[in-house]
């Protein structure tokens, strides 16, 4: 919940998966906006946890080094990914 709001760097060198915890997990209000970027060189790809649902147009993985995200909580286990993503 201290992530809410803010940007969450992912740093490392291989590829790497970032998961989005189901509300049972944490508890983010609806309404949550959630920055994410790929600062290292590996890829990140982004994983609903268990029952949760991923809206996106383009992909659940950053475009390249220093691509930004945002998810954004819409309802109780339900997220609209948006940025610099691609399939």
């Amino acid at each position: 919940l201290t992530d809410a709001g803010k940007t969450v760097e992912m740093n490392v060198a291989g590829a790497n998966t970032l998961t989005v915890p189901p509300n049972s997990a944490v508890a983010f209000v609806v309404g949550t906006y959630q920055n994410f970027s790929q600062y290292g060189a590996g890829q990140t790809t982004l994983t609903p946890g268990a029952g949760v649902t991923l809206r996106n147009r383009s992909g659940l993985r950053t475009a390249g080094q220093y691509a930004l995200g945002t998810l954004y909580q819409r309802a109780t286990d339900e997220w609209v990914v948006g940025g610099d993503l691609t399939v």
